[in-house]
């Protein structure tokens, strides 16, 4: 978390562009970068989507039920996607959202994981079903369409991954 927060904090919030402005002249003009965090209602994700928002990046965060759990004051450049990680039509809705919203993705963390709270050698088929839905098919699909997008204007990528099962060491 330590180096993802470092990450956050270097980074510019902005990138500035010249823009026609309503008489025709071209001016200097700054527009926010867009971050997209998946996992987001809680934990790292919720500190991260605070941490983007705090540094005046647009952030659209993505979880099961984020506006059910409402863990964000409201914002113009905050925009909460319901939806399991897992079904692609999910990851469209985020990645659509960002660019129909904020007009562009700088940012893609994938923090999206489930935890099963038992040993994996007790996983039924469900449980690795859920698990691989969730955590593999999820950073797919939405790495597919976010980078897609991103490499279409040339930006750069910056993805992370999460595998929340290894972190409980107990079943090692």
């Amino acid at each position: 978390m330590c180096s993802l927060l470092r990450v956050v904090r270097r980074a510019t919030a902005s990138t500035n562009a010249i823009a026609p402005n309503s008489k025709g002249a071209y001016k200097w003009q700054i527009r926010p970068k867009t971050a997209i965090v998946t996992g987001a209602s809680r934990g790292i994700g919720a500190g991260l989507v605070e941490a983007f928002l705090k540094r005046g990046y647009s952030v659209v965060a993505n979880s099961r039920n984020i506006t059910k759990a409402s863990p964000f004051a409201a914002s113009a450049n905050l925009a909460l996607v319901d939806g399991d990680i897992g079904d692609p039509r999910t990851a469209a809705k985020i990645v659509d959202t960002a660019v129909s919203r904020f007009r562009r993705i700088d940012v893609l963390i994938n923090n999206a994981g489930i935890f099963i709270p038992k040993p994996f050698t007790e996983y039924t088929t469900e449980d690795f079903n859920t698990l691989v839905s969730t955590t593999l098919a999820g950073f797919l699909y939405v790495s597919q369409l976010a980078i897609k997008q991103m490499c279409s204007r040339n930006r750069a990528v910056s993805s992370t991954f999460q595998l929340p099962w290894l972190t409980n060491r107990s079943q090692v």
